[in-house]
């Protein structure tokens, strides 16, 4: 006997697969086709949305740091830096003085109008009666806070655009959550149809035939 004719014995011998068992694997197939579509358009749908997020990061993002940039540069245009002389001492300290840090502080300073006026500012450190300082005064003289620059411009963007991102995530993962469980148990659900449909005719229980006692 040939490897040919041994192969097609043990062909003839193997058990087929029966009726019943070819239709229970189309119709799993023909479900686990549909699940993995349903699937990956909702891949997509979340694919977008995350997209989108980035473009709305990015213009509001943009859209910061143009508004404060702006009034930055009107700002700039409005107010002027004057020198100004601090009254009286300011408040003591206690330990190390932080650099960079502001206090207020009773100042002297004359505006552009030539009038000596009398006010309190934002100065930095803690400064003494007599030290020359500088401070921002508007068009009528008076005292105003500084411009903005483009550093806070920066700032702005980001903290805009941070802001975004988290909320925009928070979202995404929200609905992702929601569709998938939501897909989820709308799959359990046709599995367990399906199954309830086909499992008699799979386990032969629909042809079995009736005895007497459940006649």
């Amino acid at each position: 006997m040939t490897i040919a004719d041994g192969a097609g014995a043990a062909d003839r011998r193997r058990p087929r697969a029966s009726g019943r068992g070819r239709k229970v694997r189309r119709e799993t197939n023909r479900l686990h086709r549909r699940t993995e579509r349903m699937e990956d358009l909702l891949n997509w749908v979340l694919g977008l949305v995350v997209a989108a997020g980035l473009l709305v990061t990015i213009l509001a993002a943009g859209s910061a740091h143009d508004a404060i940039a702006e009034r930055a540069a009107a700002e700039s245009k409005d107010r002027i830096p004057v020198q100004a002389v601090v009254v009286e001492d300011g408040p003591a300290t206690v330990g190390t003085p932080v650099a960079g840090a502001q206090s207020s502080a009773i100042v002297r300073w004359t505006g552009a109008d030539g009038i000596e006026r009398t006010g309190r500012a934002e100065v930095l450190g803690a400064r003494k009666a007599g030290t020359a300082v500088r401070v921002w005064a508007g068009p009528d003289g008076r005292l105003v806070p500084a411009p903005m620059t483009s550093d806070d411009a920066t700032a702005a963007a980001v903290v805009a655009g941070t802001t975004v991102t988290i909320l925009w995530g928070a979202g995404c993962v929200g609905l992702g959550w929601a569709v998938f469980a939501w897909s989820g148990r709308r799959y359990g659900r046709a599995w367990a149809g399906e199954w309830e449909r086909i499992e008699p005719e799979w386990s032969g229980r629909r042809h079995m035939p009736r005895t007497d006692e459940e006649s």
